[in-house]
């Protein structure tokens, strides 16, 4: 963790103690309008709430971290915390009649303990540190895969004596490229 993510840490573990609060609580609200079916605007009204709860989650893993966390692995992140000892999740809704018809709220209500933002803080640096490293690792690879295809390439250069050599450069860079790309898509397609 870089020394900025843990000064913010542990001012804000120490305010929270300070204030007597144990852990935090985020919330995430939608309000959506009955049309014609009120269980279509129950359950459109909790998934829009649900997203903001997401949106909530990803912010307070930015402000943990400092770093952004991508929409699908903030759905991983959400998944996680669900699951963790002492963290409730409640739903509730609510229905207001207003002058342009009946508006239904969804709010969820996550209780996150400060035992569980520790952990949560020190998965969320090793899942970077561990990108990282996968990172490294294939730019290593990529260069080394490179090395070898040029060395591959001038010793079939030189076995066709390079009457062939126009095809073989075509073929190879072809064939480094599209291996290039699919590695380099996959590592962020998996990561983010």
């Amino acid at each position: 963790m870089g020394s900025a993510g843990k000064w913010a840490l542990a001012v804000w573990l120490a305010a929270s103690a300070a204030r007597g609060a144990d852990g935090r609580v985020l919330v995430g609200r939608s309000g959506v309008h009955v049309e014609d079916h009120a269980a279509a605007a129950t359950q459109a009204a909790q998934q829009a709430a649900e997203k903001d709860l997401l949106r909530q989650i990803g912010g307070l893993a930015e402000e943990l971290t400092g770093r952004a966390l991508p929409p699908r692995q903030c759905w991983r992140e959400y998944q996680w915390l669900v699951q963790q000892p002492g963290v409730r999740k409640d739903f509730c809704r609510s229905q207001e009649l207003k002058d342009y018809g009946t508006v239904v709220t969804g709010t969820y209500r996550m209780e996150l303990p400060d035992a569980v933002l520790a952990r949560w803080n020190a998965r969320l640096e090793q899942a970077h540190r561990s990108w990282l490293g996968l990172c490294l690792l294939a730019g290593v690879g990529t260069a080394g895969g490179w090395l070898v295809g040029f060395v591959l390439l001038a010793l079939l250069d030189r076995w066709t004596l390079g009457y062939r050599r126009g095809l073989l450069a075509g073929v190879a860079v072809v064939i480094g490229l599209t291996l290039t790309g699919s590695v380099w898509l996959w590592i962020f397609a998996t990561c983010y």
